[in-house]
C-alpha cells in the first residue's frame, strides 16, 4: 500500500506544483520555491524509478541464482539411469580438470600447519578458482612471509606456478627452477606430485609421469609415495595404457599392509574400473575397500549404484539400507532404492522411499513417482481411502471390507518378499566378496597344475580343465549340448568368456559348427577342489559350483 502512495506522490507532486508555480508567476519569490519543490518532486520521481529498476535487477539475480542452485543440485540427484551417471561422471571429470585433484587436496592439507597459513593458502585457491592473477599474486607473497621453513617455501612455491599453469600461464622454465632447489630436500616428492598434477590437468600425460617417476625415485615417505603412484598409475590410465596402470595399483596395494594405504588404492581401481565399464571388478573393489571402511558413505552409495547397473538389485537394496541407517535423509539413496523396490515388483516399498525422497525435495523421486500414478502399490492412499469408506455408516458396499484384509494381506506378503530377497542378497555377497579376495588378496603362487583334470559341474555333468601358462579351458557336455569357459587366471580369480557349441538343425549331435560367445563369467578358486562361477544370462544371473571329481587313490 505505501508503495503506490509514494509512487502517486511522486508523479503528482511536480505536476500539482508545476501548474501551481505557472498561476503564480508574477510572485518571482513564490515562483522559485515552488520550482524547487517541481524539481524535488522530479528528484523523487527519478530516484523511484533507480529503486524499481534496481529491484528488479536484483530480483532477476536472486531468481538466476535460485535457478542455478536448482541446477546444480538436480545434478547432484543420481536418478538410476546410465545417462544421469553419465552426466554426474562428465561433471567430475570437469571438476578434476578445472580444480586440484583429490590429491593435489590431500598434500594440501599436509601443508596446512597452523590457522594463518591456512587462512593465507584459502586465499590463494579462491584467487585461483576466480581466475584472479593479482589477487593470486598476493596471497602467494602473503603466504611465502609468513612461512620460515625454506624447503616448505619451495612446496608453496611449486603449488603457486602450479596454480598459474593450470589458468593459462606458461610456467615451464618456473617447474625447471623449482625443481633444482627441491632437490635432496625433504618435498622433494610432494614437488614433483604437484608440477606433474599440472601437466596433467591439461593432459599432458607423458610429461606428468616423467614427473610422476622422478618423485618415485627419492621419496621415502609413504603417503607422498602412495601419491605418486597413484598419479602414476592415472596419467597412464588417462593416456591409454590401463593395463600398466592396473599393473602398478595392484602392485601397490600387494606391498603395504598399512590399511589406510589399501583404501586409497581400492578406490583408485574402483574409480578406473568404473570408467573402464568393468563393472564386476569395480565391485570387487569397492567390497575390499568397505571391509576397511564398512560405514564410508560415499563408498556404500557407488558399490550400490554399481550393483544397481549390474542388475544386482536385492544386493543394491541391502547397500542403499545400510546407507540410510547411517544417513536417514540422504534423498539419493532413497530414490533409488525405490527403483530397486521396483525392478524386483516391490511396489510398496518402491513408492514409500520415491514419498520420501520427494519430501528431501528429490524432484527426481517426484518423476519417478508420477510414473507409478497408473500402478498398483499406493498403500497410503489405498488405505485412508478405504478407512473412509469403511467409516460411513451406512450403504458400505461389501467389497470395502475385503479389499482392506486383502491389502493387508498383500502388505504381508511383500514383507516376506523383502526378506526372502535380502537373505538371497547376503549369500550373494558372500560370493561378491569371496570374488573380491580372490581379485585382490596377495596369496603365494598357486600350483595352477593341480587344477588339471577331471571336475564335476552342479553335481550332474562331468567336465574337464585344461590349462597352458595362465589360461584356463573347461568342457562339459549338458543334455548332449557342448559348453566351455575360457580365459585367464589372476590370483584365484577367473576372468572367462562363455561359449556354447553351435549346431546345424536339427542334426545336434552330428553337425557342429563351431563355439559361439555367449558372453562373459567371473568366478574364483574356492580351494583345490572346488571352483565358483558366474554368468550373467541378459538381467538373470547363473552361478555354477564344479568339483574335483576323486581319483581312485584319493580314497584308498
Amino acid at each position: 500500500m505505501m508503495k503506490w502512495l509514494f509512487t502517486a506522490l511522486a508523479f503528482l507532486m511536480p505536476i500539482v506544483i508545476g501548474i501551481e508555480a505557472n498561476s503564480k508567476l508574477k510572485d518571482e519569490w513564490y515562483y522559485l520555491q515552488n520550482l524547487t519543490t517541481f524539481w524535488i518532486g522530479i528528484a523523487l520521481l527519478i530516484c523511484y524509478g533507480i529503486y524499481i529498476i534496481v529491484k528488479v535487477i536484483i530480483e532477476f539475480l536472486d531468481k538466476n541464482k535460485k535457478e542455478f542452485q536448482r541446477l546444480h543440485d538436480e545434478l547432484a540427484k543420481v536418478n538410476d539411469t546410465s545417462l544421469d551417471k553419465t552426466i554426474l561422471e562428465e561433471k567430475n571429470e570437469q571438476l578434476q580438470t578445472n580444480k586440484v585433484d583429490k590429491e593435489d587436496n590431500e598434500h594440501k592439507s599436509e601443508i596446512i600447519e597452523d590457522k594463518v597459513e591456512e587462512d593465507k593458502l584459502s586465499k590463494l585457491l579462491n584467487a585461483w578458482t576466480d581466475n584472479d592473477k593479482d589477487r593470486m599474486t598476493m596471497a602467494y607473497e602473503e603466504l611465502q612471509n609468513e612461512e620460515t621453513v625454506s624447503s616448505k617455501k619451495i612446496r608453496n612455491e611449486s603449488l603457486y606456478y602450479s596454480l598459474l599453469y593450470q589458468i593459462g600461464e606458461d610456467s615451464t622454465r618456473n617447474f625447471e627452477t623449482i625443481e633444482n632447489k627441491a632437490e635432496g630436500t625433504e618435498v622433494f616428492g610432494d614437488v614433483m606430485n604437484i608440477i606433474a598434477k599440472a601437466y596433467e590437468s591439461t593432459h599432458n600425460y607423458e610429461i606428468a609421469k616423467s614427473y610422476y617417476e622422478k618423485g618415485l625415485k627419492f621419496e621415502n615417505n609413504n603417503d607422498t609415495n602412495g601419491y605418486l603412484k597413484r598419479g602414476l598409475a592415472n596419467s597412464n590410465f588417462m593416456s591409454g595404457n590401463k593395463k600398466e596402470a592396473y599393473r602398478l595399483l595392484i602392485s601397490a596395494l600387494n606391498s603395504t599392509k598399512n590399511s589406510e594405504e589399501r583404501f586409497e588404492y581400492l578406490k583408485r581401481l574402483a574409480e578406473h574400473y568404473n570408467k573402464d565399464n568393468n563393472i564386476d571388478s569395480q565391485i570387487s573393489a569397492l567390497e575390499k575397500a568397505l571391509e576397511i571402511k564398512p560405514n564410508d558413505k560415499s563408498l556404500l552409495f557407488d558399490i550400490a549404484y554399481a550393483y544397481s547397473k549390474n542388475k544386482q538389485d536385492k544386493l543394491a537394496i541391502l547397500y542403499y539400507k545400510s546407507l540410510v541407517n547411517i544417513e536417514p535423509t540422504h534423498k539419493d539413496a532413497l530414490n533409488n532404492l525405490g527403483v530397486s523396490y521396483g525392478r524386483l515388483n516391490l511396489h510398496f516399498n518402491e513408492v514409500k522411499n520415491y514419498k520420501l525422497a520427494f519430501e528431501l525435495d528429490n524432484t527426481l523421486a517426484a518423476s519417478n513417482l508420477a510414473k507409478q500414478y497408473t500402478r498398483a502399490g499406493f498403500e497410503g492412499e489405498a488405505r485412508s481411502i478405504l478407512e473412509q469408506a469403511n467409516s460411513q455408516k451406512e450403504g458400505v458396499h461389501e467389497l470395502v471390507g475385503q479389499t482392506l484384509v486383502d491389502l493387508q494381506e498383500t502388505l504381508k506378503q511383500e514383507k516376506e518378499e523383502e526378506q526372502k530377497k535380502l537373505k538371497e542378497a547376503k549369500v550373494e555377497r558372500m560370493f561378491q566378496r569371496n570374488l573380491a579376495s580372490a581379485e585382490f588378496d596377495l596369496i603365494s603362487d598357486i600350483e595352477l597344475s593341480i587344477l588339471i583334470g577331471k571336475w564335476i559341474l552342479d553335481a550332474k555333468h562331468e567336465s574337464e580343465i585344461e590349462i597352458q601358462d595362465n589360461i584356463v579351458v573347461i568342457n562339459w557336455t549338458k543334455f548332449s549340448k557342448k559348453y566351455k569357459f575360457e580365459g585367464e587366471i589372476r590370483n584365484r580369480f577367473l576372468s572367462l568368456n562363455y561359449y556354447e557349441m553351435d549346431y546345424k538343425y536339427p542334426n545336434l549331435s552330428k553337425e557342429e559348427q563351431g563355439f559361439k560367445n555367449k558372453g562373459m563369467a567371473i568366478g574364483y578358486i574356492e580351494e583345490d577342489s572346488k571352483i565358483q562361477i558366474r554368468i550373467k544370462d541378459q538381467d538373470k544371473l547363473d552361478y555354477y559350483e564344479f568339483l574335483r571329481v576323486k581319483e581312485e587313490k584319493d580314497n584308498k
